[in-house]
């Protein structure tokens, strides 16, 4: 199984100790259903000028995609589907993937693909003021950034290849502008898609394993789900999945209670079916909570809106050439809606801007 890193991502997850059991779920719901064929309503491409204001408090939607540029990046755009524009142009590099906001919604962080490797910006909600953060210079990439609930600290995952494949998790310190690994995976090892605990002391990534004799640096076949603590010296991830689950994306509730993430029903395809699923951060309570699997169609790339209400995440019908699209599902999977309430908005990896 290779995990997927092209820009239509979908990231997968693997396991390495048993875990509780999939608790049974009920049959879809007509709303889910009626989501699990969605059509793009919105095909317009980015406003580049005038630059529209990010005013403060205001809502807005961060996402990856081309909507119609031909250009890959980060784009932007308001809950009721206007204003939509690039904003990250103003850093280097192409390919733009994994925008993050800050806690008080006036930063985004996410990677670009520069010469050579993948690297870390900064910028401003508008895309003003950037700054090159974490240049991968003697490694392959430092990539998936997720800022800390105080907005101190960034986490992210770099990979590098030297004598062999060393995957390490780190934290790069906003005031200092400095980095400290918090783990380093043993050499059959990878971690991808770290996502803050609300309280800044765990962090929750895939935790994959590299098959027995592969040669693709991609290829894996087992992993979890684990918990970091970030506050201990040197901390050993503790998996809470089972790794017959193949969770992807990982996202941390607003209230810590609960953990979301995808899972295929293949796991040798994770372009195929899928459904979103929850987790209590100790491994008990596993649920599923949509059902589109049952409609050949996938759930993929999880994420809670800042306020907890929701669960942002991307559909599509497989083996379809409709573009895949942003949705919303309530906390318990039900009430399927656009992400933008013009329609449903060609995107992946969304993530809502926090109004504190």
């Amino acid at each position: 199984m290779k995990r997927l890193i092209i820009p239509v991502l979908v990231v997968m997850l693997v396991a390495a100790c048993s875990g509780p059991a999939a608790t049974s779920s009920p049959s879809a719901t007509a709303a889910q259903a009626a989501a699990a064929t969605p059509t793009a309503s919105v095909a317009a491409s980015p406003t580049t000028s005038p630059r529209p204001a990010v005013l403060p408090g205001e809502p807005w939607l961060a996402f990856q995609g081309d909507n119609g540029s031909g250009i890959y990046g980060v784009r932007l755009v308001r809950p009721d589907g206007t204003g939509l524009f690039f904003p990250t142009d103003t850093a280097e590099g192409t390919e733009q993937l994994h925008p993050d906001w800050s806690p008080d919604g006036t930063k985004l962080v996410f990677s670009t693909l520069g010469t050579a490797a993948r690297d870390l910006w900064v910028t401003d909600g508008d895309g003003g003021n950037p700054e090159h953060i974490v240049v991968c210079d003697t490694c392959s990439l430092a990539d998936e950034p997720a800022w800390s609930p105080d907005g101190t600290r960034i986490a992210f995952h770099r990979h590098s290849l030297e004598d062999d494949w060393v995957s390490t998790l780190e934290v790069y310190d906003v005031a200092s502008g400095t980095s400290k690994v918090v783990l380093t995976t043993p050499g059959n090892r990878a971690l991808y898609a770290p996502r803050w605990s609300p309280d800044g002391t765990k962090i929750v990534a895939e935790y994959v394993h590299r098959r027995d004799g592969a040669t693709d640096l991609e290829d894996f076949d087992s992993g979890g789900l684990a918990i970091i603590d970030v506050t201990v010296a040197d901390p050993k991830p503790t998996v809470i999945t089972d790794k017959s689950y193949w969770p992807a994306n990982p996202d941390w509730s607003p209230d810590g209670s609960k953990i979301v993430f995808f899972r295929p029903v293949d796991p040798e395809n994770f372009d195929a079916e899928a459904d979103l699923w929850t987790i209590n951060p100790d491994g008990t309570g596993l649920a599923q909570l949509t059902h589109y699997a049952d409609e050949h169609a996938f759930a993929v790339q999880p994420t809670f809106t800042p306020d907890g209400t929701r669960i942002a995440f991307v559909t599509g019908k497989v083996d379809s050439d409709d573009p895949w699209v942003m949705a919303t599902v309530a906390v318990d999977g039900s009430d399927a809606q656009p992400a933008t309430s013009s329609g449903y908005l060609a995107g992946v990896h969304p993530r809502f801007r926090p109004t504190p």
